[in-house]
């Protein structure tokens, strides 16, 4: 019934000499029957028309194609990428995935362009060909992985398939399918991060508890070997030295427990800062009192301009930090040697230096010496915790710490600290 209109109007109308129309016929207990009808007219000198045409039962064609549309449907709107190029290179196909990804109109036609003009994947017809026989080296089906970027889609790598089709005339297509396995990729990452950190967790735990027992039991060992004679000792000069090894190895144990709770409390993001305005030449004044000249060490220089800068930064933290450098540069550099201790004021930053003429340390080890537990020589006393202490303090104040050494020839270390208002 929905088709009578047409089949009248093609009927009648004589005006088109040769025309087509596909109708249903509808019987009780059949399927409906598609028919394609064809007419010829032509119209005789009496002004007679006569119409000749046939009929055709089109059902299986009608049903094919629909199918075919419907596999074309979901291809073009498939989730992944499709395309299908021949073996020379010329686009034949690319659904809407496919276009978005490579900013291809919708509409446009490609059929005309060569894949490299089209697809971001290759970029030159070497590359296409390249991929053509590695597809034909792998029997028709190669799957790979493209790692090509789409950062305005967030596509990071693809997952690819691809395979060679003969199409209707013989010819061999090319069809490739990319599907987006960047959530994939980036929990790998993260889980291969996790891996990492629990690897590197494991290792400071073996690094700690082994720097701990050595660093614990010799000052312990000596508070309580002295602590047990010193009682009985009856000389006084005797006592005197016994009770000065006792605050030195007190002095050193306290210093252990004190890094260990400052990297802690570092890792649980509890260290605060006290920002203030603070005098820079007051902060080498303070500390030029706080290291008086000793025989038995380096000199140590600090380099005071005249003109004063008052900035504002955590006081007490820069000069933790520096006191740290300090007493690091007085470990390795000889007693006849000198350190020098000072700043130098940039257009937007502060550089404080400590710079020592010592034994320097080597190129390779010199990316390792801000890790924690980390010691150039594994004899040396201390926890390995004073340099990765001052690296998260100067990182915390939005800073940076280098280090210049070479050698024989002395270690230079620079805190860079920006500068928040000065006056």
């Amino acid at each position: 019934p929905d088709d009578r209109k047409g089949m009248e109007a093609f009927l009648h109308n004589d005006s088109i000499e040769n025309n087509t129309f596909e109708y249903r016929i509808k019987q009780s207990d059949v399927p409906i029957t598609y028919v394609r009808a064809t007419k010829y007219a032509k119209r005789l000198e009496n002004n007679v028309c006569i119409i000749e045409g046939f009929s055709q039962n089109v059902s299986d064609f009608i049903k094919n194609r629909n199918e075919l549309e419907m596999v074309l449907a979901v291809v073009d709107n498939a989730p992944y990428s499709i395309f299908a190029c021949h073996k020379n290179g010329n686009m034949a196909f690319a659904n809407k995935a496919c276009r978005k990804q490579n900013g291809l109109n919708e509409q446009e036609d490609i059929t005309d362009l060569k894949i490299f003009e089209c697809l971001r994947e290759f970029t030159t017809q070497e590359a296409w060909d390249l991929s053509v026989q590695k597809i034909i080296s792998a029997s028709g089906y190669y799957q790979y992985r493209c790692d090509t970027l789409y950062p305005e889609l967030d596509i990071i790598g693809s997952e690819c398939s691809s395979l060679m089709i003969k199409n209707g005339n013989g010819e061999d297509i090319v069809w490739t399918i990319k599907r987006d396995i960047s959530d994939q990729l980036r929990y790998e990452e993260q889980l291969l991060r996790s891996k990492e950190a629990a690897e590197e967790s494991e290792r400071l735990k073996s690094a700690f508890i082994s720097n701990m027992n050595h660093e614990i039991r010799t000052p312990l060992s000596a508070i309580m070997g002295f602590g047990s004679i010193i009682a009985d000792t009856p000389d006084p000069e005797l006592r005197k030295e016994y009770g000065e090894l006792l605050n030195a190895n007190s002095s050193q144990l306290l210093r252990l427990i004190t890094d260990v709770l400052e990297m802690s409390q570092m890792d649980a993001g509890k260290v605060r800062l006290k920002n203030s305005d603070v005098s820079l030449k007051g902060i080498l004044n303070e500390l030029s009192l706080s290291f008086l000249p000793n025989d038995e060490q380096p000199a140590i220089i600090f380099d005071i301009p005249e003109r004063d800068l008052v900035v504002w930064l955590d006081r007490g933290r820069v000069i933790q930090v520096l006191v740290n450098l300090i007493n690091n540069s007085l470990k390795f550099t000889p007693p006849d040697g000198i350190i020098h201790v000072g700043y130098r004021v940039r257009e937007d930053h502060i550089e404080f230096y400590v710079k020592d003429n010592g034994i320097g340390i080597a190129k390779e080890k010199q990316d390792s010496i801000f890790k924690r537990f980390y010691k150039i020589n594994a004899l040396d006393k201390g926890t390995g915790l004073g340099l990765a202490i001052c690296k998260g303090i100067v990182e915390q104040m939005n800073g940076e710490i280098t280090v210049e050494s070479e050698l024989g020839q002395g270690t230079t270390f620079i805190i860079i600290l920006p500068i928040g208002k000065q006056v």
